[in-house]
């Protein structure tokens, strides 16, 4: 095969060697670009896996602070309204016994008297 291709070169004239030269310089050239085109599609790609997994990330931690901060909320919600229960719950207690005891009117003025000063 070899012996035929260079038989078929040296029976071309010189126009038609140089056309030859060119096509196959310019196959090669167009074989060039298009190993360079598909290298930096997949590293551009590659980049934007990349940043894509680091958004995911970012996004993941991002709703776990948000879930964290609202569990965290309704904790304190919920030991806010059982404290407040429980001073209501103390407070009414306090009427109570203040209510069932037998002071007088003028012994509980006089006790209060002595903070009207402040």
């Amino acid at each position: 095969m070899l012996i035929a291709l260079l038989t078929y070169w040296k029976s071309q004239t010189r126009k038609e060697k140089l056309f030859i030269t060119v096509i196959f310089l310019a196959l090669i050239y167009g074989s060039y670009v298009n190993v360079q085109k598909v290298y930096y599609k997949q590293q551009y790609y590659k980049e934007l896996e990349g940043k894509y997994n680091r958004i995911k990330d970012s996004l993941g931690s991002i709703n776990k602070q948000t879930t964290e901060t609202i569990d965290k909320g309704v904790k304190n919600a919920i030991k806010t309204k059982s404290r407040t229960k429980k001073i209501n719950d103390k407070l009414k207690q306090d009427e109570a016994s203040i209510d069932s005891t037998d002071i007088s009117t003028d012994r509980r003025n006089k006790f209060l008297a002595g903070y009207d000063n402040y």
